[in-house]
């Protein structure tokens, strides 16, 4: 049972966040954004590590609490791959933009909501 559990904890560690386009026409995420690309590459999460750079306090919270989501599930911070939350002007208080590289996710939004609403999506996409 105990090798069982080691196992599925593997399992999850090497999940990864992967899209291309000749390969997937769409996304199973809800609410479904209103605009998608679909690129191809992948990101892996093992390891990654989670930034708030100049977020409000409220803000920060959900970002630590998706850190500690992705650390049960992926190990700990190896500073191999990083997620990046911060905020962009002209974005609308529920909107935000998810920019996945190879090493590096950037999480824009301008409100609580945006930020709120982008967690939602990297969780449905993990």
């Amino acid at each position: 049972m105990n090798a069982l559990f080691r196992y599925a904890i593997a399992a999850l560690a090497l999940l990864t966040l992967h899209a291309c386009a000749d390969k997937v026409e769409s996304l199973s995420i809800v609410p479904y954004p209103e605009s998608v690309e679909i690129g191809c590459g992948s990101f892996d999460a093992f390891g990654a590590e989670l930034v708030s750079e100049g977020l409000p306090e409220k803000e920060d919270a959900l970002v630590q609490d998706l850190d500690s989501l992705v650390r049960i599930c992926c190990g700990g911070k190896t500073g191999l791959s990083r997620i990046v939350f911060q905020h962009k002007e002209g974005l609308a208080p529920e909107e935000y933009e998810i920019e996945i590289g190879r090493r590096r996710i950037n999480v824009y939004s301008s409100a609580y909501n945006g930020t709120l609403y982008a967690i939602a999506t990297l969780k449905q996409l993990m």
